[in-house]
């Protein structure tokens, strides 16, 4: 596998580790989703933690209580990730095709490990949720829902991996160009 030279090291070795969960059996789909969600979750974490520490802001006693007051946020949801991407740097990744078709597997993930295979009640509140879901689990993974259980495909699997490979050259791309703009 190549990859390009212009990919920051924390984004290659995320993406050779996906592709070493590849060759894993199908039997173990739901390792490799839990797997994938996982490398890209923990990517953007290590790139928050980067762009805080290049920007300065811990140089203060005062920058050091906000970081120290808000990074519970920003490592526990998608949504406190992507808020301080965009308020504090710039990044805006959340609409983005690559952040949507993450956010199915990151949904599957949560099935898998919150409701043992089934969309969970928080999943589940709203109808339209649950429709789009369906919709997008088969798109994106080749899986479908039966009921609340999320039946996985044999290929849902490398599905996942290739989901959160392009997540991560997209979000690459995009904390590429904030570093730059801190450097400025």
């Amino acid at each position: 596998m190549r990859i390009d030279a212009a990919v920051a090291s924390m984004t290659e070795a995320t993406i050779r580790s996906l592709h070493r969960l590849e060759p894993a059996e199908a039997a173990d789909v739901a390792g490799q989703i839990i797997s994938a969600a996982s490398l890209a979750e923990a990517l953007v974490g290590k790139s928050i933690d980067l762009l805080v520490d290049e920007s300065g802001i811990k140089s203060t006693r005062l920058g050091r209580r906000l970081i120290q007051d808000s990074a519970e946020s920003y490592h526990q949801t998608w949504d406190g990730r992507y808020g301080i991407l965009r308020d504090a740097f710039g990044v805006q990744l959340a609409g983005n095709r690559e952040a949507q078709r993450l956010n199915v597997v990151v949904d599957v993930r949560n099935a898998i490990v919150h409701g043992e295979g089934q969309l969970t009640s928080r999943q589940t509140k709203k109808l339209t949720n649950v429709l789009s879901m369906r919709r997008q689990i088969n798109e994106v993974l080749e899986s479908e829902v039966q009921g609340k259980k999320i039946v996985l495909s044999p290929t849902a699997g490398r599905c996942a991996i290739r989901v959160a490979s392009d997540y991560a050259l997209a979000f690459d791309a995009a904390i590429g160009k904030a570093r730059l703009d801190l450097l400025t």
